[in-house]
């Protein structure tokens, strides 16, 4: 897997996953736990994220205990 996911806690109620694809030519799919919102994009997120080439994503979701 070529996505670098890293994970931020900022509040007591939520943290943010901030996920990185390093590769040029291929999209990669990124497991996620839990449910959350991509704020780049606005869209829903659901157990799993697919970053295009290149791509990011910041993704909020509420913090696990």
């Amino acid at each position: 897997m070529s996505a670098s996911p890293s994970s931020s806690p900022t509040d007591e109620r939520h943290e943010y996953l901030f996920l990185l694809n390093h590769d040029p030519g291929t999209p990669v799919a990124v497991p996620v736990e839990g449910e959350g919102t991509d704020l780049l994009t606005g869209l829903p997120v659901s157990g799993e994220i697919t970053l295009p080439a290149l791509g990011a994503a910041v993704v909020r979701r509420a913090r696990r205990p």
